[in-house]
């Protein structure tokens, strides 16, 4: 009976992937936003560079200049598994910590363990060159703000 049941739910299953889905039975669930991608996010939230905080001004210069970069991880593949960025290949993503703000009276020790602790904020950026499309997450990747200017 139960190797009945299996071959009956595969079966089901089966026949829900190559009719299309749910949605092929009941229209009416589909989503009725359209899926983000590249055209989306050229209507997306925008955030002026001078809006940024000023730790990420920091951010962009180094990575306008190329570094060198406090963080070991800055500069790595960002693979963009959330989809809210315009969808390009693997490779074209690079992230950058925002550090967190400083405070006035941190100890030089209490720096260098913020150097490890990368906190939340981050710039990712695409393209050849470093900088050609910039996003500001303060979110650690819940959302993004394209930089301009």
């Amino acid at each position: 009976m139960g190797n009945l049941r299996r071959r009956l739910c595969s079966g089901v299953v089966a026949l829900v992937l190559t009719t299309g889905g749910l949605n092929a039975f009941a229209p009416e669930l589909q989503a009725s936003t359209p899926p983000v991608g590249r055209a989306n996010q050229s209507a997306g939230p925008v955030i002026a560079a001078s809006a940024l905080p000023p730790e990420a001004w920091s951010t962009l210069a180094l990575i306008r200049k190329n570094g060198p970069f406090p963080y070991q991880k800055d500069g790595i593949v960002f693979g963009n598994r959330e989809h809210l960025l315009p969808l390009m290949p693997y490779g074209y993503y690079h992230e950058y910590t925002v550090p967190p703000p400083a405070a006035a009276d941190e100890t030089s020790a209490l720096q260098q363990r913020r150097v490890r602790d990368r906190g939340i904020r981050r710039i990712v950026c695409g393209g050849q060159a470093a900088g050609v499309a910039c996003y500001y997450t303060a979110d650690h990747y819940t959302s993004f703000q394209r930089i301009v200017g």
